[in-house]
């Protein structure tokens, strides 16, 4: 007799470690759950393996044909940066790579102010610059140099690396100077495992390319430490040991080791195969919503056809890389949870933070005091008094104190409050599941919910209800599915590369020939590191096309005979069909092929599937019942609800709510007017009963909690219009940039949720005539049918109403004396500057008056901007809320605390028929305005300044083909010092906003971006260091005009509180074209058009530092010297801080000492008055314009005449006796 089959599915979580045998021959399962063991994760696998065998006949002598693998190890790697000390290799020039991280900041407006700077997985330290360039079609500008890259690589050699990433420019198109810069890493280093992104990610776009790369470095030691000692703890009793990847294959160890990034986001991906193993494949319900919650957060994804959605990209914490995964999507809602009552906004916050498993809940007993998800549950009678098998008893007491707390802040009761934690959290999970549905182009209602994990089956009734998805179906062992999803997975790899061509430029034979060669490869690949002989192995080939002009790429899988018979217009149909799904409409345009790749897997093993015996009646016997609980839904309580023991239900049984369904690893939660059937293969299949009983239907009312819940809709409905315009747009400042804003109004037109103001409520004042159907007016209204229309404008008036109040809150603290700012924009780009912006700050009562008498008069060129008030107040509102509450959904409550007088004829109020064009600069400037008047009366908002505008430029002209060609480009400088830290260098301070990717300029515009890194000083010097200026060389490829608009090119950014200003921004045009090696070297002005430039002429352009913040003498000097050796700051520069350094660039401490101490008060600025250092007066500034700058200094206001209606009033006339 042969001996019995086995495969062991593992699942490493934070708490629990989840395991799942199978018999292959029989279908049989056993399952354990055991505590996971962080120190090192394959105790608690060998642990739960051996208590599973122990129930197995002869179970010592078992050995597992297969362990299939889910590890939570290279995630928690990188969100416990615990990795590898990686050194980098990236193209001169490019240094700051992940430095600058395309620039974004996250969240609202202000968010920059508390948005702590992430650190790079590999340091700059340990990054060198490799000589040599190539273009972006892969032919080759300048050459490697081994040589002058060896002697550069013996600095980081003497840092002892762990591993080495290498990630040159262009080497998706080319790898040939990646694998030449792996030789030589390889002779000075040869220990060490290299990484190159040509290998890793193939792909265009090189921060991601890069990122993904070093993450598979970081984690690699690590991960092959991981493996290496569950292989030898498993010794003898594993065939194969097999780990999950992020896409839901399977990897064998060898791979795993070399490319861990594919496995960065193993667990989540086991619970989807689990969901579509266990009810796609076994039942009619093929198209799937799963929801996975666990203690910390929960993983929505979304199944088709009974397959998972795949996405070309994967977040981990902060991070974003690009390897294939199953597409799903993460929020901070789990049954750990910490739940919050903000002072200002007295709003309920579920989450993000978790308790964890230490302290863990409440109701755990293990030290947890405040209240979670968890606790909420126990409160309401959803949870019996013994978890996991009686392993766990909770603590009912500890859970109703825990509540209590946040009931009293809220001042609501007990059971108002607990159920108002479960509806704000289910509302956090909803929105996250219209992500992955509506998002995409799909209906939920045609989708069944399918919900697990520890927590999904408590909440998965509620959450069907809101998606309209069923039924809703828990599947068997929902706490371990994860387990069995891997315990059933198949091997599976991937190989591609980059093929940009548009398909007037390829024809089929080479797009046949570029898939041939991928699936030798990849065939190959199967075979010998995976041990899957080809008549085994399955292929899939697929092409990432677009319409030319996008960045959006659409996967799409190509029947190979079909695209041989049919040729290219296969692809454009391919595209047009994915393309109409995903967002109802199709372009005329080109199409062009980005991507190929093959996917190859091993043939499906069929494992027999055990079936229930079937119930003699629908009625389940009180016999099944465990014990029972009063339950409260809707602020009623059901008494002597039944606890179902699901281990002994049988297929037929259907169960009415309000009860609950208990097993050892979960606990299902039926509502009232719910029921539950179980299905012949144990699933719960829960739908509405269709006969509620009395007192279920219920008149919503409007209270606190229901505010909360309408908040979090109004957020998940502003984020699905951002990620519906950016998927769709075909401009790259929308798509790559993010630089779109939108909002939603109440029919009034005051905003109430978005974040830079609204012009609606003005333009309804001054419209004239009708709005008619079939004007521009789309709505798109899913509140009414949810809350009901009186209920939603009520819980408009009372969002609004909280929004005030919190804003009443802050003014109530500020002083009662005026604070008065002033700030000015360099030049007019006609010579005339600089012009001056003031404001008068004074609090009255609960208000605050703005006044901006001072500000200059309207000026002859298009200096000018006529300012909303609305949107300035928005300004105001969102500052002093997004500080106090980073979550608030910002809207227009508080705009009658705010008073804002704006004198008529001035720069912010323009008369007819003054030019208007500079929106960028004013608003800025008006930022750093605002900035320095709250600073003063709220130590919270004093930061250094650095707003001081987006730098933009244009380039366009013909090509010499005759193709007409237009760029548009916003480039970031140093984000001020702030009272939490540092400046983050080269980022963005207007909210959620990106740098394009050069690889993608380069590849679509005539040009190439030589240098593009940080500047070492550009920051203010300070206790808190302003975020370094970047640096963009621009070297344009064909004839054509730039213009530019910029600013601080003679103003600097003030630095405060004894901070140093940040440097200038600096534009100098190179003419190359005129003479190659010695080119004319031309200073340009901060707003100047039309400017010729040639093939080989190079824009150097510097943006702005960030100010300081604090004497910089306080500065930690050991974190000066490591900003030396990062180059952040130089040696000259780190006396600014009064620091000395070594030969070697080691602290010199007597050294730093006695130069600190040499320092006068005055020069360690210690007993300096005043609050904002600018660098000089503007006398001084305008005396040194040309010597320092290039350029002469500007024109004042005052000594040209000024012509215009603004003349004959008074504040005008008061103007210019003032400066005659």
């Amino acid at each position: 007799m042969e001996p019995a089959t086995y495969r062991l599915g593992v699942d490493v979580g934070g708490t629990f470690t989840d395991l799942l045998l199978i018999s292959e021959d029989t279908g049989d399962s056993w399952r354990a759950k055991v505590p996971s063991t962080p120190e090192d994760q394959s105790l608690a696998v060998i642990s739960g393996k051996d208590q599973i065998l122990e129930n197995i006949k002869d179970g010592a002598d078992v050995v597992l044909h297969v362990v299939n693998h889910g590890t939570t190890v290279a995630t928690n790697t990188i969100l416990e940066q615990k990795g590898a000390k990686v050194g980098l290799v990236v193209t001169e020039g490019y240094r700051d790579i992940l430095q600058t991280r395309r620039s974004q900041v996250p969240g609202n407006l202000a968010s920059w102010i508390t948005w702590p700077k992430p650190k790079p997985l590999s340091p700059l330290e340990l990054t060198v610059e490799a000589p040599g360039r190539l273009a972006s079609d892969g032919s080759e500008v300048r050459a490697f140099n081994r040589n002058v890259f060896g002697e550069r690589l013996k600095a980081i050699v003497k840092q002892k690396p762990d591993a080495v990433t290498i990630c040159l420019i262009n080497s998706f198109s080319n790898p040939a100077h990646e694998e030449a810069a792996r030789q030589v890493v390889k002779e000075l280093l040869p220990d060490l495992s290299v990484s190159i992104s040509s290998e890793v990610l193939p792909e265009l776009m090189e921060y991601e390319r890069t990122i993904t790369t070093v993450v598979n470095s970081y984690v690699e030691p690590r991960v092959r430490s991981y493996l290496d000692n569950l292989l030898g703890s498993l010794e003898s009793k594993v065939k194969h040991l097999r780990i999950l990847r992020s896409d839901g294959g399977l990897s064998s160890v060898r791979l795993a080791s070399r490319y861990p990034v594919t496995w960065a986001m193993s667990g989540p991906a086991g619970g989807v195969t689990g969901a579509v193993s266990v009810v796609a494949n076994q039942t009619k319900y093929k198209n799937l919503i799963t929801l996975d919650m666990g203690g910390t957060s929960t993983d929505v994804a979304l199944v088709e056809n009974a397959a998972p959605h795949i996405r070309r990209e994967t977040k981990i914490g902060d991070l974003v890389v690009k390897a294939p995964s199953i597409d799903v999507r993460s929020v901070g809602a789990g049954g750990g949870s910490i739940v919050r009552v903000p002072d200002v906004t007295k709003a309920l916050r579920v989450g993000p933070e978790s308790a964890g498993s230490v302290p863990g809940p409440a109701c755990y007993g293990k030290g947890g005091s405040v209240a979670t998800v968890t606790d909420a549950n126990a409160v309401l009678g959803y949870l019996p008094s013994n978890l996991l098998g009686g392993a766990l008893k909770l603590d009912l007491h500890k859970a109703k104190y825990a509540v209590q707390q946040v009931a009293d802040d809220l001042g609501i009761d007990l059971h108002e409050a607990a159920e108002g934690i479960l509806k704000v959290s289910n509302e956090t999970m909803y929105g996250a599941l219209r992500v992955i549905s509506v998002e995409q182009g799909y209906d939920p209602r045609d989708f069944s919910l399918v919900a697990f994990g520890g927590a999904g089956p408590l909440h998965a009734n509620s959450l069907g209800k809101l998606l309209g998805a069923y039924p809703v179906i828990i599947p068997p062992s929902p706490g371990v599915l994860c387990a069995l999803g891997e315990a059933k997975t198949l091997l599976r790899h991937e190989i591609g590369k980059a093929f940009t061509r548009v398909l007037s430029q390829t024809d089929t034979n080479e797009v046949l020939g570029q898939f041939n060669e991928l699936l030798s490869e990849i065939k190959n690949v199967m075979r010998d590191d995976q041990g899957v002989a080809e008549e085994n192995q399955t292929h899939t080939f697929q092409a990432d096309l677009r319409y030319s002009g996008q960045a959006n790429n659409v996967p799409v899988d190509v029947e190979l005979d079909t695209f041989k018979e049919d040729g290219l217009p296969y692809l454009r149909k391919l595209l047009d069909a994915e393309h109409q799904k995903l967002f109802t409409y199709t372009l005329s345009s080109n199409i062009e092929v980005v991507n190929l790749r093959v996917i190859a897997e091993e043939s499906k093993v069929e494992v027999p599937v055990k079936r229930l015996a079937e119930a003699d009646s629908p009625n389940a016997p009180d016999s099944l019942i465990s014990g029972r609980t009063t339950m409260v839904f809707d602020g009623k309580e059901y008494k002597e609800c039944p606890l179902w023991d699901r281990s002994s239900l049988l297929q037929g049984h259907i169960l009415y709510g309000p009860c609950v369904i208990t097993e050892m690893d979960s606990n299902t939660v039926i509502h009232p007017g719910f029921k539950a059937e179980v299905d012949a293969v144990a699933n719960i299949l829960i739908w509405e009963a269709g006969n509620r009983p009395p007192g279920i239907t219920i008149e919503p009312q409007l209270d606190a909690v229901m505010v909360d819940v309408f908040e979090h809709a109004l957020s998940n409905a502003r984020s699905e219009m951002d990620t519906l315009m950016t998927r769709t747009t075909m401009s790259p400042a929308i798509r790559e940039q993010q630089d779109e804003f939108n909002i939603i109004a109440e029919p009034s037109g005051k905003m109430i949720v978005g974040q830079m103001g609204t012009f609606i409520g003005d333009f309804l004042e001054n419209w004239q005539g009708n709005i008619e159907p079939g004007d521009i007016f789309l709505t798109n209204d899913p509140y009414s049918v949810r809350f009901g229309d009186v209920l939603y404008f009520d819980i408009i008036g009372e969002l609004l109403e909280r929004n005030r109040r919190a804003v009443a809150s802050i003014i109530q603290n500020m002083p009662e004396e005026p604070a008065y700012f002033e700030d000015w924009i360099d030049d007019d780009g006609q010579g005339v500057g600089p012009w001056k912006i003031a404001c008068t700050m004074t609090k009255k009562g609960e208000e605050l008056d703005f006044d901006f008498s001072g500000t200059d008069p309207q000026a002859p060129s298009s200096i000018n901007f006529y300012l909303s008030i609305a949107m300035f107040k928005m300004f105001v509102g969102i500052y002093m809320l997004v500080v106090y509450d980073a979550n608030v959904v910002a809207n227009d409550g508080f705009h009658d605390l705010l008073d804002v007088t704006i004198p008529e004829g001035t720069l912010l109020r323009p008369i007819r028929p003054a030019a208007l064009s500079c929106r960028t600069h004013i608003i800025a400037r008006l930022m750093d305005v605002l900035s320095g008047l709250l600073g003063q009366r709220a130590p919270e908002f004093m930061t250094a300044a650095g707003f001081s505008d987006s730098p933009h430029l244009m380039y366009s002209g013909y090509r010499e083909n005759g193709e007409w060609f237009q760029l548009y480009w916003i480039g970031f400088g140093g984000i001020p010092a702030r009272p939490i830290g540092d400046g983050p260098d080269g980022h963005s301070l207007w909210p959620a906003m990106k740098a394009i990717p050069n690889e993608f300029l380069e590849r679509y515009y005539p040009l190439r971006i030589e240098q593009y890194n940080t500047v070492a000083d550009s920051g203010g010097a300070g206790l808190y260091r302003g975020g370094n200026a970047q640096r963009i060389h621009w070297r344009f490829l064909e004839e054509g005009t730039i213009s530019i608009h910029d600013d601080r090119w003679l103003s600097k950014p003030w630095g405060v509180l004894g901070g140093e200003p940040g440097a200038r921004s600096t534009k100098t045009l190179v003419r190359y074209s005129q003479n190659p090696d010695d080119p004319p070297r031309e200073a340009l002005g901060s707003k100047q058009d039309h400017i010729k430039v040639s093939d080989g002429d190079v824009l150097e352009w510097i943006t702005w530092g960030g100010g300081g913040w604090g004497n910089p003498y306080k500065r930690d000097p050991e974190v000066v010297a490591l900003e030396v050796r990062r180059k952040l700051v130089t040696v000259e520069g780190a006396k600014r801080y009064g620091v000395v350094l070594r030969g070697d660039l080691s602290l010199d401490l007597y050294g730093t000492k006695e130069l600190r101490g040499s320092m006068d008060n005055a020069q360690g600025m210690e007993s300096k008055s005043e609050v904002f250092n600018r660098g000089g007066s503007w006398k001084e500034l305008k005396a040194r314009s040309l010597e320092e700058t290039g350029l002469p200094p500007p024109k004042a206001p005052w000594e040209i005449t000024l012509r215009g209606p603004m003349t004959q009033l008074h504040h005008f006339k008061k103007w210019q006796r003032e400066h005659q």
